[in-house]
């Protein structure tokens, strides 16, 4: 389901308060927590009955400047239940299924990932069994030649779902250029189908051609749908705090002499390493033109 490009997740900003900390003033102290030791990065955002694919990087230490870059010759294990069900390869930047199979509800996933120049990580989770009240998400008020608006199922709001959509051309393939609509799991690339201010509680209004502008494509390009896919998706509890904490640790704008004084203890799920390796519930509808 995720799309990935070789270089979507380079440039995920992990660590960016160790920039800020040099706007501190000079007498004012802090203790902060870094991770000194030398450890590999994972990240993963699953669903039930989707492929599935992991990021393996580098850690960034303080004594360390750079970005955050995949690590092409780990080995990387899925275990199932204590079995194992997969190894993953290489594939331009991160490391997908190679079998058929699908991860299944209550099951207990373990990854588990080597490299010759860190320590082992891994990490568990497990799918609950869905409880996903309906699958309609979205109805059609009224469309014309040039849009369509819609307005969203009120179980989204009160089951708590976020929504988005994939735009579809007239090959019927998706349009991958878009701005993700999540910002920390870069590869999800869904776009926001609300103006600034709208929400799930209101109508919205989508265009049947979407425009691509440079540096996206090498000229300005108007292309035309023949579908859009929604897809509502809820973040589980662990997922929820690891935004939080990587938004705390984005910190205030550089240039700025205060720093709040918050617990920056990460509240990933890798054991011998950094990251988060997780899983969301998503309900997808398609309507065509």
């Amino acid at each position: 389901m995720l799309k990935k490009q070789s270089n979507m997740l380079r440039s995920i900003t992990f660590f960016l308060l160790l920039c800020t900390t040099a706007c501190l003033p000079p007498t004012q102290e802090i203790d902060l927590e870094f991770p000194y030791d030398a450890g590999m990065t994972l990240y993963g955002f699953w669903s039930l009955d989707r492929p599935y694919e992991l990021f393996v990087g580098n850690s960034l230490r303080t004594a360390e400047a750079g970005e955050l870059t995949y690590l092409p010759n780990a080995e990387v294990l899925l275990y199932g239940n204590g079995e194992q069900v997969d190894s993953l390869r290489f594939d331009k930047g991160r490391y997908v299924s190679t079998t058929a199979s699908v991860l299944l509800p209550e099951v207990e996933y373990e990854v588990r990932v080597t490299h010759p120049d860190f320590p082992p990580a891994s990490a568990t989770l497990t799918f609950p069994s869905p409880t996903v009240p309906s699958t309609q998400l979205v109805n059609t008020v009224s469309q014309n030649e040039e849009e369509i608006t819609f307005t969203a199922e009120s179980w989204l709001l009160t089951e708590d779902y976020l929504l988005g959509f994939y735009p579809y051309d007239t090959e019927d393939s998706i349009i991958t250029l878009a701005e993700p609509l999540d910002s920390l799991f870069i590869g999800f690339g869904l776009r926001n189908p609300f103006q600034r201010g709208g929400d799930l509680s209101t109508e919205f209004t989508l265009g049947k051609t979407i425009e691509l502008v440079p540096p996206l494509v090498p000229e300005f390009t108007v292309v035309e749908l023949s579908a859009l896919e929604f897809v509502a998706y809820r973040l589980n509890d662990i997922t929820r705090a690891y935004q939080e904490y990587t938004n705390t640790i984005r910190g205030p704008l550089p240039g700025s002499n205060e720093l709040p004084l918050v617990d920056l203890t990460s509240p990933g799920n890798v054991e011998g390493g950094y990251g988060l390796v997780t899983y969301y519930e998503e309900v997808r509808q398609k309507v065509s033109f």
